[in-house]
Parts: C-alpha cells; sequence; structure tokens
C-alpha cells in the first residue's frame, strides 16, 4: 500500500474527512453473508447427496440447503445493491477501475440468476425426495463456483486495485 493510501485511511478512521468515498464501504460484509449463505448450502448438498446419512437425515440436509439458500438469496440482492452504491462513490465513470467493478457486478448477477434457479428447482422437488436432486447439486456446484470466481475477482479489488478500503477516493 502507499504510503498517500495509508495515511489517507487514517485520516479518514479518524474522523477528518467525510468525502464521499472515505469511509467503510456496504458491500464486503454483505458479501460475505451471501458467501457464507450459498456455501453452507453446497456442503449441506454434498452431505445429502454423499448418501452417508440415513434417508429421513439426508432429506433434511436438503431442506436445510433450501433454506440456506433463500437467505442467500437476499443476501446476495442486498450485496447487489450494496456494490453498485460503493462502486459510485469509489471509481471514476470509464475508468479501468470502474471496468474492472462492473465485471465483478455481471459476476454477482450471474450467480444471483444461478441461485435463484437452484432455488426454485429445489421448490419443485418432491416433498418425499430422499436426497438433494441431481439438478440441484448441479446448479448449487455452479453457484459455489461462481461465488468463488466473483470473490477473487472482488478480492483483486481490493488488493490489487486499492477499490474499498476506507480513505481512498475515486479514480
Amino acid at each position: 500500500m502507499s504510503d498517500t493510501r495509508r495515511s489517507e485511511g487514517s485520516a479518514a478512521r479518524a474522523g477528518a474527512s467525510a468525502a464521499p468515498g472515505t469511509g467503510s464501504p456496504v458491500h464486503p460484509p454483505v458479501a460475505h453473508l451471501t458467501f457464507g449463505t450459498y456455501l453452507t448450502g453446497a456442503v449441506l448438498d454434498l452431505a445429502s447427496v454423499s448418501h452417508a446419512f440415513a434417508a429421513s437425515t439426508s432429506h433434511d440436509l436438503f431442506r436445510a440447503g433450501t433454506f440456506v439458500f433463500i437467505v442467500g438469496n437476499v443476501a446476495i440482492v442486498l450485496a447487489l445493491i450494496a456494490g453498485f452504491a460503493d462502486r459510485k462513490q469509489r471509481t471514476a465513470a470509464g475508468s479501468e477501475d470502474r471496468a474492472a467493478v462492473n465485471k465483478h457486478a455481471l459476476g454477482g448477477f450471474v450467480v444471483w440468476v444461478l441461485s435463484v434457479a437452484d432455488t426454485v428447482v429445489r421448490q419443485g422437488a418432491s416433498s418425499s425426495t430422499t436426497h438433494t436432486p441431481v439438478p440441484v447439486f448441479v446448479l448449487t456446484v455452479l453457484v459455489a463456483v461462481g461465488l468463488l470466481a466473483t470473490g477473487r475477482m472482488g478480492g483483486k479489488l481490493v488488493f490489487l486495485r486499492g477499490i474499498g478500503p476506507a480513505g481512498r477516493s475515486a479514480r
């Protein structure tokens, strides 16, 4: 991190500046909630399809994954809204940084579409299903892979480009 960015961050944490983009971004904590819910759903589905448990337990794991995905669907919408607001404050229109943030947002949108599809297919599953159906599991894996890819993009935005840390103004 450059000395300039470090000193700007210190000034913002001390409350010395109220300029747009100098406070803490809202998107990252909400994105972490999204990450946690969807990855928890993926683990529940994996446990369900493994057939390592009795049929009733596998069914319960599948249903628990469904509820976790519903929470994730709400969280990702909040993350997308917060990310859009942070994007406006922390990147300049037409900049390379804005283009990189837009790619990250597109990835998040694709994950949202996949997760809604996953939830719809889950809701259509028979109540007598004894484990996570294969189409649901495939969608769950796609959501998890998409999350990991967009999360990596988000990490690069923060750690390589410096977008998002407190005290950094739009560039």
